[in-house]
């Protein structure tokens, strides 16, 4: 019978590697126009356009990578002891992580070391060569100008019954002739083989035949084929799935048996396994369309020493591992990439990475690192608890206790079995990103004063204890500090994500705070949400927790916009309980900004002495891009009035039921309803507009100077 998977709502696209000959499953076909060519262009609303932005790394890379010096200024860690060691980077504390894998070998039903049936020598050098590869070890035949990644990865020695095992798992499919035929199929389009997964009622999918607990181990899935490829006539290699499907049936690596037992010669294991901890392709949304032709272009990954380049197989042709050639994506690349190597703006800056394509590519870079630790200790770490490998020491218990004036508290833990150390450390962020801000190792103390970074945020503290032999145990607690004093989130600085929660009930496109484009621009700066022309929205974002006092926390204000006048998105907002399980109250339904920002506050004095949170509702469907920036909690009375933001003119408030008033040096103003027809024309700043019916209007400020002319969205109450 089926097991009922319960899942995580998780981007699924895979992410696979191929050959010359074949082409990548996770490479996106893109449009060159950029956003503010698709926004001119809304009346023709480009589908494929919105769609192509890249969705598919659940964690957001750019909120780890920059190596920021001022993040110091940041340090939320108190250690008052010098029995602490101290860290603002990840990469100082060389830590070394342990996972354990196991792999499953769907063979053909031959004897071992025959056909698919690989020998047990294949698999334990296949993951030896893995390690050569994410080690950069000094004495292996392949070693590069990289740095080691900090992550270990060992066949399991117990299975899922607590016996011994090899961590190989032998499954005779000889008996089913799709498979045998097919192998898997990788795609939608693909028909002929088995599935990856499916939930219907029948087990006849890869992973039901094969898979162990996605929470103790790394599934390894070795087949004979992925959609008809093989390693002599190309197509996709292997996939996988990025970290944040960890624990899910989909998370784990399938790779074709070829490019599985020669790992060694191929970096495939090693590049996708760069996948499953949250890398994407070092040239991510090169591949374009132009004029209805395929065409590379410049790609980026957004890591910041990694150069931006078009992948050195494009156009079937290998860029040559010594080339010196200029890379004309990124001339100027100047980053240090690892203690050896320092960029060139040649082809040398990316060639060799291992999440690039070609048959030299052996290295990675600090950022890189930083991102897979960051993977690591954030979303895969039950494998540092498993006992999987063989070892079982306990991890250390953990409890925080915050202080009276609600600014921080004190973390402790207690250790078993004595451990050589403890590393602590601190991720701020909110649901939707992360942040690493500081770690500490220590061989004597066992609890640290906490400052919270800011209020209304959400830290995760981790505690390791440390053992011999690399061996890793992990205790983690999540701290949330209130908004109860006044507050206010322009969403710029990376380093304070605040305690905001997504909950995407409805499409792929749901809140977040930075959206990449393939052809190289960004939204950013603001929360904000993207169409789905098929799937109606059934999105939250929920602030972080307000502690409503009268006088000091019992309003909120914010700046809100739409993109597009012809397409326009509205949201319901709420007030919700702490716990994001209840609504308690209605705050506006059906908010509908114009195309300038305009200012709302709201009262919660009805809400004193209670901690509440605000949901941003949305449920439209087939719309374009609203936004939400400039959060504040404060004094209802003190908070500004409804306004449209702008450098040289403001129109409040708006909604406007009588009068209106308009800030500014303007010659005369014009109203118009949608139809075209002047509602009325003056000079004055306050103009009276009780007796338009309830509509949505068009208010033209002339200022004397064609280009400070301006055109802005009122609504009629």
């Amino acid at each position: 019978m089926k097991y009922l998977i319960i899942f995580l709502l998780l981007p699924l696209t895979a992410i696979a590697q191929s050959l010359l000959s074949g082409g990548c499953g996770n490479d996106i076909i893109n449009p060159e126009n950029n956003l503010q060519i698709a926004l001119l262009k809304d009346l023709k609303k480009n589908n494929v356009f919105i769609k192509s932005i890249n969705t598919s790394n659940n964690i957001e890379a750019e909120k780890y990578l920059s190596n920021n010096n001022e993040i110091k200024q940041y340090s939320s860690l108190d250690f008052n002891s010098e029995k602490f060691d101290f860290y603002n980077d990840i990469l100082d504390l060389n830590q070394n992580y342990v996972i354990p894998v196991v792999v499953h070998i769907l063979h053909d039903g031959g004897n071992i070391g025959t056909g698919l049936n690989i020998k047990e020598q294949n698999v334990v050098e296949s993951i030896e060569n893995l390690n050569t590869y994410w080690n950069n070890s000094e004495s292996s035949p392949i070693h590069g100008e990289g740095v080691s990644m900090n992550i270990k990865f060992k066949l399991a020695e117990i299975d899922e019954n607590g016996q011994p095992t090899s961590g190989i798992n032998r499954v005779d499919m000889s008996s089913n002739q799709a498979y045998l035929d097919h192998g898997i199929n990788y795609s939608a389009e693909s028909v002929d083989g088995i599935d990856d997964y499916n939930s219907d009622a029948e087990i006849n999918s890869m992973r039901e035949f094969a898979s162990w607990n996605p929470e103790k181990y790394y599934n390894i899935y070795v087949v004979n084929t992925i959609s008809d490829s093989s390693c002599n006539r190309g197509g996709i290699q292997g996939y996988a799935r990025y970290s944040g499907a960890h624990g899910s049936i989909s998370d784990g690596t399938v790779i074709i048996n070829c490019a599985f037992v020669d790992a060694l010669g191929k970096s495939t294991l090693a590049h996708e396994l760069g996948h499953a901890f949250s890398l994407p392709h070092t040239f991510n949304g090169d591949l374009r369309v132009e004029d209805g032709i395929q065409v590379y272009g410049c790609g980026d990954d957004g890591i910041d020493d990694t150069a931006k380049h078009k992948r050195s197989t494009a156009n079937a042709t290998q860029v040559p591992c010594n080339s010196t050639e200029i890379n004309f994506c990124d001339p100027t690349f100047d980053k240090i990439m690892s203690p050896t190597k320092t960029g060139t703006g040649t082809d040398q800056d990316i060639v060799r990475n291992t999440m690039n394509y070609g048959s030299c590519t052996t290295e990675f870079t600090f950022g890189q690192q930083r991102l897979t630790n960051h993977a690591m200790l954030l979303n895969r770490t039950s494998y540092i608890n498993s006992d999987a490998t063989g070892i079982n020491f306990q991890r250390p218990d953990v409890s925080f206790i915050e202080n009276e004036s609600k600014t921080g508290g004190i973390l402790s833990w207690s250790n078993y079995n004595n451990p050589i150390s403890n590393t602590i450390y601190l991720f701020s962020g909110g649901d939707t990103y992360n942040s690493f801000i500081n770690g500490a190792n220590t061989t004597n103390e066992t609890s640290v004063n906490l400052d919270y970074i800011d209020q209304g945020m959400r830290h995760t503290l981790m505690v390791n204890a440390n053992y011999e032999n690399d061996l890793k145990k992990t205790s983690e607690i999540t701290v949330t500090s209130k908004i109860v004093r006044e507050y206010f989130d322009d969403f710029e600085d990376n380093s304070k994500v605040g305690d905001w929660i997504v909950l995407n009930g409805g499409d792929s496109g749901s809140w977040r705070l930075r959206t990449n484009l393939a052809s190289g621009d960004t939204i950013e700066g603001a929360w904000h949400i993207l169409y789905d022309a098929t799937t109606t929205h059934d999105d939250y974002l929920i602030s972080p927790i307000i502690e409503v006092k009268n006088g000091l926390t019992d309003g909120i204000s914010f700046n809100a916009k739409n993109e597009s006048m012809t397409y326009m998105e509205d949201i319901d907002l709420y007030v919700i309980d702490e716990n994001y399980e209840n609504i308690l109250g209605t705050l506006q339904e059906n908010l509908t900004p114009p195309e300038e920002y305009l200012n709302y506050k709201f009262d919660l004095s009805e809400y004193e002495g209670r901690n509440i949170r605000i949901g941003f509702h949305s449920t439209t469907l087939d719309q374009y891009i609203f936004y939400m920036d400039d959060f504040k909690v404060g004094n209802y009375n003190t908070l500004s009035l409804n306004k449209i933001i702008n450098d040289e003119i403001i129109i409040y408030p708006n909604p406007v039921n009588s009068i209106l008033k308009i800030d500014g040096t303007f010659k005369t103003a014009k109203i118009y309803d949608l139809k075209g027809k002047l509602m009325i024309e003056s000079s004055e700043s306050i103009i009276d507009v009780t007796q338009f019916p309830q509509s949505i209007y068009i208010v033209k400020v002339i200022t004397g100077e064609e280009s400070a002319d301006m055109t802005l969205k009122l609504i009629k109450e």
